[in-house]
């Protein structure tokens, strides 16, 4: 995982040795959960995603592509990186994202963490604000105020979707045409 883990693991552990029965001890442990916090905000600073981003801009964000793009028609492509110790899978519609998708590169993957989503959620928010409409054993969903955005975690394999209107509209409009005639 990120480097912080391994330290704030360490500091963890350096904490239950300090005596909390004098100042410097207290001290000392504050010092420790605070470098912790300042750790794990660092950390989760740097795992951004934004929906609207071009794709030169995605391409500096997140680096080298891995595997080939994708597409389901000539408006959208899918393109796929592994970031720090992420899988990013960005759809693009008509060169802007429009979906972002993120889950641990670890095989069996490990759930992300409410900080980790809260910081991908922020980065996304579109000038809006993100509020919880559903939550059940498998999924967790948010909408944004706006109603220009959607996002989704799936509990059971720890991927967070985070997904504009456009890309909703662009997904139903594909089902709507991929439909034979006479079926509804």
């Amino acid at each position: 995982m990120m480097e912080w883990t391994t330290d704030f693991q360490a500091l963890k552990i350096m904490n239950l040795k300090v005596s909390f029965t004098n100042g410097l001890g207290y001290l000392f442990c504050m010092k420790k959960w605070f470098l912790s916090f300042v750790l794990l905000a660092m950390a989760i600073s740097n795992l951004h995603a934004n929906l609207n981003e071009t794709a030169v801009e995605i391409l500096s964000r997140y680096g080298k592509k891995i595997g080939p793009d994708t597409s389901l028609s000539n408006r959208d492509v899918s393109e796929y990186f592994l970031y720090k110790n992420y899988i990013v899978t960005v759809t693009l519609i008509d060169g802007q994202s429009q979906r972002e998708a993120f889950s641990r590169k670890e095989t069996p993957p490990r759930p992300l963490t409410d900080s980790e989503i809260a910081a991908l959620m922020d980065a996304n928010a579109l000038a809006s604000k993100w509020t919880l409409t559903n939550e059940n054993k498998t999924n967790k969903i948010w909408m944004l105020d706006s109603k220009v955005g959607i996002a989704s975690y799936d509990k059971t394999q720890y991927i967070l979707t985070l997904e504009t209107r456009m890309m909703i509209e662009f997904d139903n409009a594909l089902k709507a045409l991929s439909q034979k005639p006479g079926q509804n």
